[in-house]
């Protein structure tokens, strides 16, 4: 785990290592009040985060929903449902809906007031990883909370090609694709296909 600043912008590098850490910090606080009987990851992140998290707490009812946020005109920060659960699928079931951090909060709480609540759980507590200071929902548990950009490990393609744009714009690429390794550690093929993708892209 490792904090670095680029262009003004702070970011929290974590490895695979510091994920599981994470989890199983996040999974005794789950624990010392609550007994799930079904996990549901919020894609993606939070698909990763619950299947690890089902390993921890020994729970093999995992299911996931997606949700795509998109802008329309006179539309900003509505949510289209890619996937979803059947209706009335949760009626037995004390539910621990997961996400990898609550950044905005607001797929959250999508996601808890209108694709779960509505399916009437027994229970529904929500979990993360990290939450974010600016974040309109807290959740019932998380580990930590960090006011920059997070970078997870499953998300290394994603993150290396909208930071070479960022960074392009301001260094160049050269000097971007040297950032993206040497400050990020992302291993240097990754650095590449970002770089490839800013010429592209333009």
């Amino acid at each position: 785990m490792k904090i670095v600043w680029l262009a003004d912008v702070q970011y929290l590098v974590l490895t695979w290592d510091d994920v599981e850490r994470l989890v199983d910090k996040l999974a005794t606080k789950v624990e010392s009040n609550y007994e799930p009987d079904m996990l549901i990851g919020l894609e993606r992140g939070g698909a990763t985060v619950a299947h690890l998290l089902s390993d921890r707490l020994d729970i093999y009812e995992v299911r996931t929903i997606g949700i795509r946020s998109y802008t329309d005109i006179g539309k900003r920060g509505e949510f289209k449902v890619y996937q979803n659960l059947p209706k009335g699928y949760l009626k037995e079931y004390k539910v621990l809906l997961v996400d990898d951090v609550a950044d905005s909060g607001a797929s959250l709480k999508f996601s808890v007031e209108k694709l779960v609540k509505p399916k009437k759980p027994k229970e529904l507590r929500t979990a993360t990883l990290h939450i974010k200071p600016r974040s309109s929902f807290i959740p019932d548990y998380y580990v930590s909370d960090f006011n920059g950009w997070i970078v997870y490990p499953w998300e290394k393609n994603e993150i290396s090609k909208k930071l070479m744009m960022k960074l392009a714009e301001r260094y160049g690429s050269e000097i971007a694709h040297r950032l993206i390794v040497k400050d990020l550690g992302m291993p240097s093929d990754i650095a590449d296909r970002a770089l490839k993708f800013l010429g592209t892209y333009y």
